[in-house]
């Protein structure tokens, strides 16, 4: 088991905690992809900085390659888990060789020297990302679709067993959509697992190994067909204008 997750419940904790989700447990393998759907507040980036441990649990317990993260470091924090999020003015003036490079500061020694082992993990996220060819490029001479996979190159060259994406394709036209799916499911082949949470709910229905939706205070984590046989889309939106076609699997209006 990759990740499991114990009774967890999730929000926030500043000068008083604020509850968002609770008895949140989730069994996730190698190898999946899975998308997070919910509707616009519910959690969903919530969870994932959970997951993350950029966000503490307030209560129950993660466990990622069977180790309870309490226990983490942050270099076991590195190297188990990486996560996309797209901000491109952070990288204004960097080039796309040296953003992706970043990806292997877990991996390097003291002083952050690339060894010959680190240039070939780099270029194979280039290659499996198609990114090669902007190699020398500034990030902000990129489109949308261009810097997602950048970001991506990133993630792949931390070689960390889960990478978690939030909102990836909020930016892309319908073609880069397509294609962000046909990339991440690539990578699983490999045996890494993609969590990415997304509002492109027929698109996630078709290409996805697994869904875990949050709705009405309650977390679903199956199947896109066992969801639909449990009729967990038919109440998806609280609106009557909108209702999933499970024949065709995929949301209309009336």
């Amino acid at each position: 088991m990759l990740v499991k997750t114990k009774n967890i419940r999730i929000g926030y904790n500043n000068h008083q905690q604020q509850s968002v989700l609770s008895d949140i447990n989730l069994d996730i393998d190698s190898g999946k992809l899975i998308a997070l759907v919910g509707t616009n507040g519910i959690g969903k980036s919530t969870l994932l900085k959970t997951i993350a441990g950029i966000l503490q649990t307030l209560a129950g317990e993660i466990e990622i390659v069977g180790k309870n993260t309490n226990t983490f470091t942050p270099a076991d924090w590195a190297k188990s888990v990486s996560m996309v999020l797209t901000q491109p003015d952070i990288y204004q003036n960097m080039s796309v060789k040296e953003l992706i490079a970043l990806g292997r500061q877990p991996h390097t020694n003291w002083i952050g020297a690339l060894q010959d082992k680190d240039e070939q993990i780099i270029l194979q996220a280039m290659q499996i990302t198609q990114t090669q060819a902007w190699a020398e490029k500034n990030v902000d001479e990129l489109s949308d679709g261009q810097k997602q996979k950048v970001f991506i190159a990133r993630a792949i060259a931390q070689d960390t067993p889960l990478i978690l994406m939030d909102e990836p394709t909020t930016h892309l036209d319908f073609y880069n959509k397509i294609e962000f799916q046909k990339l991440v499911k690539k990578l699983t082949k490999t045996g890494k697992t993609i969590l990415y949470s997304t509002h492109d709910l027929d698109l996630a229905i078709q290409h996805c190994d697994e869904l875990i939706v949050l709705s009405n205070n309650k977390v679903h984590h199956q199947t896109p067909q066992k969801l639909i046989d449990n009729k967990v889309f038919d109440n998806f939106f609280d609106s009557d204008d909108i209702w999933f076609d499970a024949q065709h699997q995929r949301f209309v209006m009336k």
